[in-house]
């Protein structure tokens, strides 16, 4: 699978090369198109040629091309010579972009950006068997969000139909009560895909406008935004951003001088869209990223504060209350986690299953949030016991 792009054109994408490497891709670049020329089949895209080398061809070519103004793919036959002239150019083109785009940089933000080209690489890549193991075991610990992992599935599996795929989802937003599980959900999923997870609280100071989005250069506190720097610390192109609160999303926010700058609501829906996501431009880094692999899970008790353009971008899975059968089956599992005296083990559950019974013959709710709560507080208790 070929590398794909964190930054978008016109950013190179390829890591540093010696010249001698860019004659060596040259030469496979033109004996693959001889193959297909040879087999007639002149239109077949170069990126069809499996090189396992650790940059993308594609966007090598697609650069070269940019860069030089002329096409490798010409019928005449390359001697050796113009190879090392071509790779000659590509290398005062490459370093000619890196001087205009990335030198401007400050020094930490210059290497992590450097350090980023021609390695960007996806994250959870499965097959389709493999993924309904892994939803199918979040299932079993957590069968009241199957409306969410549903959506999952859906989108994976048509990503799977000619094979492994990297993860991907939907943007959606998860409606349901308070304390139910949504976000923590959302963690499992990255986990177990192996993709990173992006908290972001909308609850947050300026809600969260400069979490997502970093601050413009020129500040001396600039930094990206934390997708953008998470993406850049780990190449992975796939981060799952978990965004808690969604329904307090600001479209505007106010300025020390009383004026006011667009909010997360503006700033969410550019990341999200994928005609504005496809080149991104980070503010504190002014080069485009490429947000269109990011997924967005988001998180709400109610869509009313919700802004309707953000609303039309995502997919909205409501989420149900869990059952006390499914509260019995979490509580169950932590328990098993802490002790390992199975008589112990069924008093406790005995003991929580009584409360729940109580709660809901008293018509009263009882949240995920609040079982764990109790099981804290039996972990706390069976601390101070084993102290004394």
């Amino acid at each position: 699978m070929s590398h794909p792009r964190i930054f978008a054109r016109p950013v190179p994408n390829t890591a540093e090369l010696t010249l001698a490497e860019v004659i060596n891709r040259l030469r496979r670049h033109q004996d693959h198109l001889d193959l297909c020329r040879a087999m007639r089949l002149d239109t077949a895209p170069a990126a069809s040629f499996e090189i396992n080398d650790p940059a993308d061809i594609d966007a090598f070519g697609h650069f070269l091309d940019e860069c030089l103004g002329d096409d490798i793919s010409d019928a005449t036959a390359q001697t050796e010579l113009r190879l090392r002239h071509r790779a000659e150019r590509f290398i005062v083109a490459r370093a000619a972009a890196i001087k205009t785009q990335i030198e401007p940089l400050r020094t930490e933000d210059r290497g992590a950006v450097r350090g980023a080209l021609g390695r960007g690489r996806f994250g959870g890549v499965t097959s389709r068997d493999r993924m309904h193991e892994i939803l199918a075991d979040l299932h079993a610990r957590a069968p009241w969000m199957a409306p969410a992992a549903t959506a999952v599935m859906r989108a994976m599996n048509r990503a799977t139909t000619a094979g492994p795929a990297p993860f991907q989802a939907p943007p959606m937003i998860l409606i349901g009560g308070q304390g139910i599980g949504k976000s923590r959900w959302a963690r499992d999923i990255a986990r177990a895909f192996n993709v990173p997870a992006i908290d972001v609280d909308i609850g947050a100071a300026n809600g969260a406008v400069f979490v997502l989005s970093g601050t413009e250069r020129g500040w001396g506190s600039a930094t990206p935004g934390r997708v953008v720097r998470t993406i850049l610390m780990t190449h992975i192109v796939n981060p799952i951003v978990i965004v808690d609160e969604v329904d307090k999303i600001p479209n505007v926010i106010g300025t020390a001088r009383g004026g006011s700058l667009p909010g997360a609501a503006e700033v969410l829906k550019s990341m999200i869209e994928p005609t504005t996501a496809r080149a991104w431009t980070c503010p504190c880094l002014q080069l485009p990223v490429d947000l269109t692999r990011v997924s967005w899970i988001m998180t709400t008790n109610s869509l009313g504060g919700i802004p309707e353009p953000l609303l039309d971008r995502c997919l909205v899975v409501r989420i149900p209350d869990p059952t006390p059968d499914h509260l019995r089956l979490v509580a169950a599992g932590k328990i098993a986690d802490m002790i390992a005296d199975p008589d112990l083990r069924r008093d406790l559950l005995g003991m929580i299953g009584g409360l729940l019974d109580d709660r809901q013959a008293a018509g009263k709710r009882t949240s995920l949030r609040q079982v764990m709560r109790m099981i804290d507080r039996i972990d706390t208790a069976l601390d101070l016991v084993r102290q004394n």
